[in-house]
């Protein structure tokens, strides 16, 4: 009875003790807190490459339609979300019910979509825009004849009243962004770029006015456009330009667009830094009648350096690509138990966390914070830094000419002409020789590559999504780009 009593009394004061470390293990923490401190910073903005002044940002002609597949009707990959809608046509692969019903009034999703009725969108040729209607539908039919199609002609009819209209190409398959802008106050096209802050920039599209925006008393009235500037880690509008607004008269016809425009300095953006941004083209008349109109050859250029900024190097030939933002902390900074974590935000729990804050690609501003994790917390959001951080594409260069008699021989050349000997290596300082009387060298244009679903080695194409000719190499589809290595 005494052993057991014993070993009962062992056990409860192990136990005890064992509660009264615990207990005091817990005090103990409680009293721990993350630092407040900021991180310390050697510098706030951190950059890498240089920037070419009257460089092309973008440029879009909207390629080709191929009437085959969808009545030639696709997508833009620069049409925002929740924006304007995708009219898709009526064809083989999306039939509309042979009893299904034809009415006037908008509605019915598929009949709306076909016609691009008000909100909705298509990147067409113009001359194939009819095709993708319902065959059947009463707006073609119309009431006693009368018609309530509104675009402009089909390629094979020949209708005084609508017109052929082409894209600015003058080509039948040409595309075109067809814009029923309707009441949406939305942007139909956007796309990310680089700007250096306090340059100006000017972009410039061709808009062909199919009928002009009406007011509720049945008069005419201009298109009216603006261009935002984005902030995309917040899509915090930073800056907009209102196009000069197309007038009634300029209906039925082709017309050149071009907007100038500076991103201004700030307290948060300081001249001569760059910041990569959305570029967004934005409908702002909200007109439910008319206001329709196609728009081809969109191109968005810097035209003068910031006043202010030293001279730009003409060519930086380093291959690195990406910013180290962990360069920028001292590690005897860095206070005890502590690491340093990146975020895209001021918040954290609005951001992202920096995956490998050593190999930075984007162009953004990042925010630095002090983790702890044996006691699993940051220190305070209203302590951080932020970061400007920058990529400038890198500049290409030229090889020295060959000034000497006969130049360096032309290795490649294609022919439908009778060879001569020697050729192509009698043409100088050619890449590629080609020889026709009557035909050219076309690269087919695609969407993107990876619609194309069997590709050999050595196949070239050009890709509208990523706007560069790619070479599929046997592997993977890579851009053909300047450089200054040696062939």
């Amino acid at each position: 009875m005494k052993k057991r009593l014993f070993i009962l009394w062992l056990l409860s004061c192990w136990w005890g003790d064992m509660k009264s470390q615990t207990q005091g293990n817990n005090m103990s923490q409680a009293r721990l807190t993350c630092t407040s401190s900021p991180v310390s910073l050697s510098s706030t903005t951190i950059s890498n490459y240089d920037y070419d002044v009257n460089t092309q940002l973008f440029f879009d002609d909207f390629g080709i339609s191929d009437l085959s597949v969808e009545k030639g009707r696709v997508r833009t990959p620069y049409m925002p979300a929740n924006s304007f809608k995708f009219g898709r046509a009526i064809s083989p692969a999306n039939p509309y019910p042979n009893n299904g019903p034809c009415v006037f009034a908008d509605g019915i999703e598929k009949l709306d979509q076909a016609r691009i009725t008000d909100g909705y969108y298509a990147v067409v040729a113009p001359p194939y825009l009819k095709k993708g209607w319902w065959q059947n539908d009463c707006w073609l039919t119309g009431v006693s004849g009368e018609s309530w199609y509104w675009w402009t002609g089909a390629y094979d009819e020949n209708d005084p009243q609508f017109p052929l209209v082409k894209d600015r190409s003058g080509t039948m398959n040409g595309a075109v962004l067809v814009i029923n802008a309707g009441n949406t106050s939305k942007p139909f096209y956007q796309r990310k770029a680089t700007l250096q802050v306090g340059a100006r920039y000017k972009a410039s599209m061709w808009i062909y006015l199919v009928v002009a925006p009406k007011d509720g008393n049945g008069v005419k009235k201009s298109t009216k456009v603006a261009i935002d500037i984005i902030d995309p880690s917040n899509n915090r509008v930073l800056h907009t330009t209102n196009a000069t607004a197309l007038g009634p008269h300029r209906e039925k016809q082709w017309t050149e667009v071009k907007i100038e425009y500076e991103f201004p300095a700030s307290s948060q953006f300081a001249t001569c830094n760059s910041m990569e941004v959305l570029i967004s083209f934005r409908n702002i008349d909200p007109t439910v009648s008319g206001n329709d109109y196609y728009v081809d050859d969109l191109k968005v250029e810097k035209v003068r350096d910031a006043a202010t900024c030293p001279p730009v190097n003409n060519c930086v030939t380093s291959n690195k690509k990406y910013v180290d933002l962990t360069t920028l902390i001292p590690p005897s900074s860095v206070p005890s138990g502590y690491e340093v974590q990146w975020f895209t935000t001021r918040n954290r729990t609005s951001g992202t966390r920096v995956s490998d804050p050593t190999r930075v690609t984007q162009t953004g501003t990042y925010y630095p914070f002090y983790y702890n994790s044996r006691l699993n917390c940051y220190n305070q959001a209203s302590s951080s830094v932020k970061v400007d951080a920058t990529i400038y594409r890198l500049c290409t260069c030229t090889k020295p000419a060959n000034t000497q008699t006969g130049g360096s021989p032309t290795k490649f050349g294609i022919t439908n002409l009778r060879k001569t000997e020697q050729w192509p290596e009698n043409i100088p300082n050619g890449f590629i020789a080609l020889e026709s009387k009557t035909k050219g060298m076309v690269i087919t244009r695609v969407p993107k590559a990876a619609d194309i679903q069997e590709p050999k080695k050595g196949m070239l194409i050009y890709d509208i999504k990523d706007q560069c000719v790619k070479l599929y190499n046997g592997a993977r589809w890579k851009c053909i780009e300047r450089s200054c290595n040696d062939y």
